[in-house]
């Protein structure tokens, strides 16, 4: 039996009354996957629920959609909470021809019916909050709005107010008339950068102060805190401790959003007013087309995140990345004598894309149709070799700054190196299967150079000249009052602006990488897809997806019937692995019989423990990688074969392998594959340049999983070399010392028709 509870009393169901229930697994990512729905359920009149709902169901047509907060009941049980979605009435002067049909919708399905068209910045989050003024110092403790927003640099409040440049404001917006002496004259205070709010604590004269004008402030939102207050208000709870220790608690929402500080005041010298006290929500620094359903799914799609039901007013935000702490739970006993088995031909090759809001202009993605080779990686600008013609079809990789450079022409011809793009877009590895794509974008950052006027007890001294300053600020290009969208930025750390006349400034750092701009790594990740830094990559697909994908990049889909004792059903979560006979699945989704008749049809995707294993494949798209393994120092001092004396040398086998996806999960074997490679040797001149010492190009055919070029002789192919042999002890030089220079060997493969360079 199944009964209807509304408001505390039970609902008449139509005679008979049976139901599926279709439950789909939120785990994989996608929007319509995060449903759970019943097939129709009729409701008759009777005088009871005519009490209960209200005559006007039964005797006037309804003009939309009505949803009631309800609790299922089986075999006289509660069993879950549910929203009953009425969507068709018959409505009669005779009542028993008057009925009622909808469907119901359970677990995140409720969350996300509630707020499916509200608006993140029509919410609470915390409510109104109200700050005075107090002084004009910053940093004297006092509990002004200034000292507030000051405060926040120590990464302890539910937002930050840190320095942003945003180019969509114009010059002109940003100039003020001022009087000085009888002249009029403008004074640039903007010059682009939001939130100029530097530290106080620098040189200055004994007993006195010299401050940057504040005029307004941009708050920054701490994406924990929202998402917390969305469930909060919509009567749930969040539960976040799955994420603890990620990171995660650094990422703030960039906002577009400011609040006026104050008024200007001019005369014989020009000052500021600041009003006496400020008002505002949280919640109106959220982009106002951003409803509370995209908050939550477009981050989960970007990050490898889900939302589950824990119990009737708990959800729980889990990271796919931790799967292998999941509950295993042995079905075996349970499962059904036939299973249905569909196998992918191929395995699961994911891009990754973002969607930038219409309303940005800045944009620095390479466009051209123009094809690059991808040289080794350098961790800073000083370390880019050389810039000659043998660059002028290569990119390469800067990881300090998180750009792409390529070989550019200055104002007299000259080879210069230049920014190609910033690595804050897409990733698409060739052939990919599935695509996951987010509403959650980033922001490049930018070295930046501006006209900041500082004051002298608050009055704008005049005396000195305007000294341009120096900073790296995430960068945009976003008009007033236009919708910026879901844009997200980690909180690195404190960082200084430079220039002036005050010596540094400190400020906090909001990024899109891991790291600050000398190259210190403060967090664990990047938040961009890759990020490579000595052959590791800290992006959010290694650090947030890379487990889940390992495990599911099989896509053996398995159909069977479970007999569920009821009991085993009810504490049945989705993070929960199913063991059948050893094997291991993640449930992908569940049709229920309502009333409950011992058993549910399930799909489940297995669990691949061992992606190691190398798979032939079916097709002609292979990728290939080729790496330094086993290094080893070689003795301290080293004389022949060389004709000079070489120290501190590392010898690495240079090695060669083949996978089946650009994740790097499954071995591939081959059969005679034609590969190119490029040894190249670059003498750093330990001032900033590199000299290209040899560079040569060798062909030879691989066959199996991988090769060790350590054991064999290469092919020379536009080389005046006819080949190269392996050393005495069968391993390459990668790195050595000659006195006063350092050298070191790259291996690059070269692009081909017949497989893939990763």
């Amino acid at each position: 039996m199944i009964q209807l509870k509304y408001n505390g009393e039970f609902i008449d169901l139509a005679s008979g009354q049976s139901f599926e229930f279709q439950r789909e697994n939120p785990l994989f990512l996608i929007e319509d996957l995060f449903k759970e729905f019943s097939t129709p359920i009729t409701i008759p009149y009777s005088e009871n629920n005519a009490k209960s709902l209200g005559d006007k169901f039964f005797f006037q047509p309804i003009k939309h959609q009505v949803k009631l907060d309800v609790e299922l009941w089986q075999e006289g049980g509660f069993y879950m909470l549910a929203v009953l979605v009425i969507n068709k009435s018959i409505a009669s002067t005779n009542s028993k021809a008057s009925s009622l049909s909808g469907f119901l919708l359970s677990g995140l399905s409720i969350v996300l019916n509630k707020l499916k068209d509200r608006k993140v910045c029509t919410m609470e989050i915390g409510g109104t909050i109200t700050m005075p003024f107090t002084t004009i110092n910053i940093a004297d403790g006092s509990n002004g709005y200034l000292q507030q927003f000051y405060r926040t640099r120590n990464n302890n409040d539910n937002y930050i107010v840190a320095p942003v440049r945003n180019d969509g404001w114009t010059e002109e917006e940003s100039k003020f008339p001022y009087r000085h002496f009888g002249t009029l004259k403008d004074v640039l205070y903007y010059n682009g950068i939001v939130n100029n709010f530097f530290s106080p604590d620098a040189p200055s004269d004994p007993g006195q102060h010299l401050r940057s004008i504040f005029f307004f402030a941009s708050l920054f939102p701490r994406l924990k805190y929202v998402l917390v207050e969305i469930f909060r208000e919509s009567g749930f709870i969040l539960d976040t401790t799955d994420l603890d220790g990620s990171g995660w608690e650094n990422i703030f929402l960039y906002s577009g959003k400011i609040v006026e500080l104050g008024t200007i005041i001019w005369d014989v010298y020009i000052g500021f007013q600041y009003v006496p006290s400020i008002k505002f929500r949280l919640a109106q620094f959220i982009s106002p087309e951003v409803t509370c359903k995209q908050m939550i799914l477009e981050h989960c799609k970007r990050y490898g995140w889900s939302v589950i039901q824990i119990n009737e007013t708990t959800f729980k935000l889990i990271a796919l990345k931790n799967y292998n702490s999941w509950t295993v739970k042995d079905f075996t006993r349970y499962c059904g004598a036939t299973i249905d088995q569909d196998f992918s031909m191929y395995g699961r090759q994911m891009a990754f894309k973002t969607n930038f809001p219409e309303s940005e202009e800045y944009n620095t993605k390479d466009s051209s149709n123009t094809t690059y080779v991808l040289e080794p990686s350098v961790i800073s600008r000083s370390q880019l070799p050389t810039p000659s013609a043998v660059f002028d079809s290569s990119k390469i990789f800067c990881y300090n700054d998180n750009v792409y450079y390529k070989i550019g022409l200055d104002s007299s011809n000259n080879r210069v190196w230049e920014k190609a793009e910033d690595n804050i877009y897409n990733y698409e590895p060739k052939d990919f299967t599935e695509s996951v794509e987010s509403e959650v974008s980033t922001m490049a950052v930018n070295e930046s150079q501006f006209m900041l006027r500082e004051y002298y007890d608050g009055i704008l001294e005049s005396n000195y000249p305007d000294l341009p300053l120096t900073g790296y600020f995430p960068t945009c290009k976003i008009g007033k009052n236009k919708n910026w969208g879901i844009r997200n930025l980690l909180f690195v750390g404190l960082w200084n602006v430079t220039g002036g006349r005050l010596g540094p400034r400190s400020y906090p750092l909001l990024s899109c990488t891991r790291n600050l701009p000398d190259g210190t790594d403060v967090r664990t990740w990047s938040n961009v897809f890759s990020h490579v830094k000595n052959g590791i990559d800290y992006g959010i697909i290694p650090y947030w997806f890379k487990t889940w994908l390992n495990a599911t990049s099989l896509q053996n889909v398995e159909e069977f019937k479970l007999d569920l004792p009821f009991h085993e059903l009810k504490q049945l979560k989705w993070i929960d692995k199913i063991s059948i006979q050893n094997i291991e699945f993640v449930i992908k989704s569940i049709i229920e019989p309502v009333p409950y008749k011992g058993f549910v049809k399930a799909k489940a995707l297995r669990l691949l423990l061992d992606p190691s294993d190398a798979t032939p494949l079916e097709k002609t798209t292979f990728y290939l990688t080729a790496e330094w393994q086993e290094p080893v120092n070689a003795p301290n001092e080293i004389e022949p074969p060389y004709s000079i004396l070489l120290t501190n040398i590392v010898r690495a086998n240079p090695v060669v392998k083949v996978f089946a996806n650009a994740e790097k999960t499954k071995s591939a074997i081959v059969d005679n594959l034609l590969v190119t490679i490029r040894i190249r040797t670059l003498r750093d001149n330990n001032d900033g340049t590199f000299t290209i010492i040899s560079m040569n190009d060798y062909q030879f055919l691989l066959t199996g999983s991988e090769k060790n070029l350590a054991t064999s002789a290469l092919d020379a192919v536009n080389s005046s070399v006819p080949s190269i042999a392996a050393t005495s002890d069968g391993k390459y030089a990668q790195k050595w010392r000659r006195i006063g220079e350092d050298y070191t060997t790259y291996l690059i493969l070269l692009p081909s028709t017949d497989y893939v360079v990763l």
